[in-house]
């Protein structure tokens, strides 16, 4: 389970799920937005694709980084 510094642009609570699967691993980013102010008046889809796009990224890169260690 995570939750976001005070300082964070969106305050979110969370956690991961990790499955074994044929030949590899699958992560599961459970992602809760709490919004409020500002962020209160974009849709839920909108600040859950800003919040998640650089994680996705870090994720296949991280992937790419461990599957070359093979």
């Amino acid at each position: 389970m995570y939750e976001s510094t005070p300082t964070a642009a969106v305050q979110a609570e969370g956690g991961q799920i990790w499955q074994t699967v044929d030949g590899g691993t699958r992560v599961t980013f459970l992602f809760r937005p709490q919004l409020g102010d500002f962020w209160g008046l974009v849709p839920k889809p909108i600040v859950r694709r800003i919040y998640m796009r650089p994680l996705s990224n870090n994720m296949k890169r991280l992937k790419q980084v461990l599957e070359s260690q093979r």
